[in-house]
């Protein structure tokens, strides 16, 4: 996946503090909008995984840790926000 600038960008993160890019691998900047309650990122799909999603394959989400915090995926245009507060 491709990270994005997201319309309406507040911040943007980077590698964490202490972070070897040798060891651990590079660490592309993050631009995010941060609202109430959450952080909104976007992504784009490579024209490869764009290839295995039409194929039937799956968006994976991986979060560093021993848990999985409430998270949120969506597909939308220009701005995820409003994509993801429309009704399925």
């Amino acid at each position: 996946m491709i990270p994005k600038v997201i319309q309406g960008a507040t911040h943007v993160l980077g590698s964490p503090e202490g972070w070897d890019a040798a060891r651990h691998g590079a660490v592309a900047n993050l631009h995010v909008r941060k609202m109430p309650g959450c952080v909104l990122s976007a992504w784009e799909p490579t024209p490869k995984e764009l290839q295995q999603l039409n194929n039937g394959g799956l968006v994976l989400l991986g979060v560093a840790g021993p848990s999985m915090p409430p998270v949120m995926l969506t597909v939308g245009g220009g701005d995820p926000a409003a994509e993801a507060a429309k009704p399925n």
